[in-house]
């Protein structure tokens, strides 16, 4: 694996720790209940992704 690489792989895992910890503070996460038991959670979770999906990329299907 080229040092480039794994430079890469490492700013993108920060970048997504980021986006977890600030989307956990804004949806007012304390606890596991608070997921399961809080629509506006479950709500803003696909801005979430997406933005998880634009730092890591998105799955190619070998298929295509």
């Amino acid at each position: 694996m080229a040092a480039g690489s794994e430079e890469a792989d490492d700013a993108k895992a920060s970048a997504v720790l980021a986006l977890a910890k600030d989307f956990i503070r804004k949806q007012r996460i304390g606890c596991v209940e608070d997921v399961y038991q809080t629509d506006r959670v479950i709500e803003n979770a696909y801005e979430f992704v997406e933005a998880i999906c634009e730092v890591v990329g998105y799955h190619e299907d070998e298929e295509d």
